[in-house]
């Protein structure tokens, strides 16, 4: 599962435009923020674009987008 708070303070951090990541990801702002609501998944090759835009390393990437469920470190 997808740890949404880490992810918007990941990007917000970031100080990138959330359409600007949409169109990096070649998806609409609107799809973008459907999958940052948890309403639709991402892609596998979507979390890796993320992560190279948000230079996030291995760790990071894994602590966002596989965190198992009950298992977040945010809330």
């Amino acid at each position: 599962m997808t740890d949404f708070i880490v992810l918007r303070s990941t990007i917000n951090n970031s100080r990138l435009e959330l359409g600007y990541i949409a169109q990096q990801l070649n998806i609409s702002y609107k799809a973008f923020l459907s999958k940052m609501n948890g309403d639709s998944d991402f892609k596998v090759s979507e979390v890796r674009a993320l992560a190279n835009i948000l230079r996030l390393n291995g760790l990071q990437m894994k602590a966002i987008f596989f965190t198992p469920p009950g298992d977040f470190k945010s809330i």
